[in-house]
């Protein structure tokens, strides 16, 4: 059944070596082209699944504020699920800010400030009088000099300010909020709101460590034990679902350009089978059935497109290690396998779409 094909196709290469040379030449180009923008692409993709945390946040809303405050500290003294990286406790007003500082620690702080720096850990933990404000809270302001120096009144409590956010406005609903990590104009300590008895209406915990699916509903069931049931909540999702669709849509018009860069690789396919004419021929004369010429042709084209496609991927990882490039990550086995088999899927319907009517309408012949 692989016998015949695999001979054929060691005969075709060594009767038309510089034809084999070209189609070999031409598949491995379009395969690392293909490859590195594809791995170039999951790079992004593990930035964007570490940025969005969908296996790793859980968001609470709830009215009343010691429901709020109950259910952290539920999760705070659990032992089943993962440590705690960061935790926002907020109102429309007021942040509360909490992070390990060791959780993405190469990454830097949780927010970006333009202007000044982000709590230290010593000012987190004692609940400092400090802020953070966003820049769209502090162009609405009147006097925007005097807040560096005289800070900032929040109800009867002033605060020093420290540093600026990119954040002109904020989500207003608990699907977007979910997906922020700040949730009101003016940040400060964790331990500072929690000291200050500020209302809590909002809980946003990112874990440090992606949650199981035992842990997911470990965590359901210790927020049904706690709530009072007129409550929103959001679990952690079981996949990266939005970081999953960017590297789709992101890979789809690469796939659309090898698609037609392997019809473009079709025509030689082509030509190669009219240069074996003869010998279709004869198997065409010894009985040789049109669906028999397809197998033999589609297991030459996948023959050909393997090798190319194994070269292709050690080239890649070679050519990478050797020029050091960071912004390229190896893709799972899975993701080499899934990418091979629709290459040859594609190269096969090509190839013999284009060549097998030539063979059995005789046109050839």
């Amino acid at each position: 059944m692989f016998r015949q094909p695999f001979l054929s196709v060691i005969r075709s290469c060594r009767g038309n070596a510089v034809l084999f040379a070209v189609t070999f030449f031409f598949l491995l180009t379009v395969f690392m082209s293909f490859l590195i923008m594809q791995e170039n692409r999951y790079y992004y993709y593990t930035h964007d699944a570490a940025l969005y945390g969908e296996k790793q946040v859980f968001y609470f809303s709830s009215g009343n504020p010691q429901t709020v405050e109950l259910i952290y500290r539920a999760i705070q003294e659990d032992g089943i699920l993962p440590e705690i990286g960061y935790v926002t406790i907020s109102n429309k007003e007021v942040t509360g800010f909490y992070w390990d500082g060791l959780f993405r620690a190469d990454s830097g702080p949780p927010v970006y400030t333009p202007y000044g720096r982000f709590f230290t850990d010593e000012e987190t933990r004692d609940g400092a009088r400090l802020a953070l404000l966003g820049i769209g809270y502090i162009s609405n302001l009147d006097d925007k000099e005097s807040i560096w120096t005289n800070g900032i009144t929040v109800g009867a409590d002033t605060f020093h300010v420290i540093g600026n956010m990119n954040f002109a406005d904020f989500p207003q609903s608990d699907y977007g909020l979910e997906r922020s990590r700040v949730h009101s104009p003016i940040v400060i300590p964790l331990n500072t709101f929690m000291n200050l008895h500020y209302i809590a209406e909002r809980l946003r915990i990112e874990f440090s460590e992606p949650l199981s699916k035992d842990q997911r509903d470990h965590l359901d069931g210790l927020v049904k034990k706690n709530g009072g049931g007129n409550e929103y909540y959001s679990l952690p999702a079981p996949r990266n679902s939005k970081a999953a669709q960017n590297f789709m849509n992101s890979i789809s018009m690469f796939f659309l350009l090898m698609l037609l860069a392997l019809i473009c690789v079709s025509n030689i396919f082509v030509y190669w089978v009219k240069r074996e004419s003869v010998r279709y021929k004869v198997y065409l004369v010894y009985g040789a059935t049109g669906r028999r010429i397809a197998w033999i042709i589609s297991m030459q084209t996948v023959l050909i497109v393997s090798l190319s496609y194994i070269c292709a991927i050690a080239l890649t990882r070679l050519l990478v290690t050797m020029a050091n490039i960071e912004f390229i990550t190896a893709l799972p086995a899975q993701l080499y396998l899934l990418t091979y088999l629709i290459v040859a899927v594609l190269t096969v319907a090509v190839s013999c779409v284009r060549a097998v009517p030539l063979i059995v309408r005789e046109q050839m012949i």
